[in-house]
């Protein structure tokens, strides 16, 4: 069996130079655990956004100013095992920074989907 070791990252269709290594966390309910001090009881849940994490390589062809100002894009996180996670909504969350050739970004979603 095969398992995944890198993605591509589509914004709006378009590849965009990662490293192949980004994160992604689906999103949806988090749990915390309920107690009384002696037992656990049940617990609670609080919704967590989906958020994508990756390094972006830069190049001539890439504008920081357009992805840091994106926003309502479609975002697809296609694992090289065939998964693929559509983030729909798609807004950039971070200050972006050059450094060393590359540019951390970070992405929220109003959903995320599993195909």
């Amino acid at each position: 069996m095969k398992y995944t070791g890198s993605a591509i990252i589509r914004v709006d269709g378009a590849e965009i130079p990662s490293d192949g290594k980004g994160s992604l966390t689906p999103g949806g309910m988090a749990r915390e655990v309920a107690t009384d001090g002696t037992k656990t009881l049940g617990y609670t849940e609080n919704y967590e956004p989906p958020v994508l994490k990756c390094k972006v390589r830069h190049g001539a062809d890439l504008s920081i100013t357009a992805l840091q100002n994106l926003t309502d894009a479609t975002v697809m996180f296609e694992t090289d095992t065939g998964k693929v996670f559509t983030l729909r909504g798609a807004f950039t969350t971070n200050a972006l920074e050059l450094s060393e050739g590359q540019v951390d970004l970070e992405m929220s979603a109003l959903s995320c989907d599993e195909e």
